[in-house]
């Protein structure tokens, strides 16, 4: 199954959210899934690499990724 977790909050920032995904979808990949995250939330500059399913955005780029 391919899944994507979209999320405005992920790593390196802490918190209920951003761990609960990262669970989610390292459990999922273990299954055998295809699961990714796509997060606005940027990289720790001089942080430690992202995993391959893990995909930052670098902004909006003027479109909203929510309701109106």
């Amino acid at each position: 199954m391919r899944i994507v977790h979209v999320t405005d909050c992920y790593l390196p920032r802490v918190g209920g959210i951003e761990l609960h995904v990262r669970d989610l979808t390292t459990r999922q990949r273990q299954h055998g899934h295809s699961a990714h995250v796509l997060t606005l939330t940027p990289a720790q500059p001089g942080g430690p690499d992202d995993p391959t399913w893990v995909h930052r955005l670098s902004g909006s780029g003027g479109r909203s990724l929510g309701p109106s």
